[in-house]
């Protein structure tokens, strides 16, 4: 057990268990809902480095970024018409 810099106990985790919550990730981009916003929470580019994490896109997410869904296709595990 560890004791965190404001006091708390940590159990250490060993680092083959962290990685089999990889697995069970999941990640959600909606499209962005606000007045004039033109962001999107991801880009394609950054879809592409989250190996072994499932992805689930609003369809036209990055439309007002620029982003075609199109280009997410090789990514996104999961596109759906409106995301929770």
């Amino acid at each position: 057990m560890l004791e965190s810099s404001v006091g708390l106990s940590v159990h250490s985790v060993p680092r083959t268990h962290v990685f089999d919550t990889v697995a069970r990730v999941r990640v959600g981009v909606p499209k962005e809902t606000a007045q004039g916003e033109n962001r999107v929470a991801m880009v394609p580019e950054v879809l592409a480095r989250l190996d072994g994490i499932t992805v689930a896109l609003e369809r036209g997410a990055g439309t007002r970024a620029g982003f075609a869904d199109d280009a997410y296709a090789a990514y996104a595990d999961l596109f759906a018409d409106r995301l929770p």
